[in-house]
């Protein structure tokens, strides 16, 4: 109950901030933003909806899952940093490159970043991160849930 609280005081005051910059929540003393949050509802709309335009009172239907994808994100990511786990650079890069792939040129991916607020480095700190959860996961949740061959047959 005081978590359901917590996340709509959260999300309301999320609702009434205006710059971009305004902190919606912190985990573990890192700052999440009102664009983070924003930047959280473009990517659970396309996965909820086929309607790419989704405005005011609809997207904000949207807060709450969004702010809990980008709290579990981020302990996720810390978990990955306590953990130690390394950055593989190729990965990052080959990601990059299917991203870049994608486009005609390197002038459409660029403008393509643009329209979505990123740069490449902020994309490339993205990814990063993205590839750091997806490791944490592995280790935490799939490698552990792996059966060896005696056990099998036990």
């Amino acid at each position: 109950m005081y978590r359901i609280f917590l996340s709509f005081f959260i999300i309301l005051f999320a609702v009434s901030s205006y710059a971009d910059d305004s902190v919606v929540a912190r985990v573990n003393g890192v700052a999440l933003t009102l664009k983070d949050l924003d930047d959280e509802v473009d990517r659970l709309i396309p996965r909820i909806t086929f309607h790419r335009n989704v405005y005011g009172e609809k997207r904000k239907r949207y807060y709450k899952q969004a702010l809990e994808e980008l709290i579990n994100r981020e302990l996720e990511y810390q978990e990955a940093s306590k953990l130690g786990l390394k950055i593989d650079k190729e990965k990052v890069d080959d990601q990059i490159k299917q991203m870049r792939n994608k486009y005609k040129s390197k002038e459409e991916f660029k403008a393509f970043l643009e329209r979505i607020g990123m740069t490449e480095e902020t994309l490339q700190a993205q990814v990063e991160k993205d590839i750091l959860i997806q490791e944490v996961f592995k280790k935490m949740v799939i490698e552990p849930s792996r059966m060896k061959d005696d056990e099998l047959r036990d």
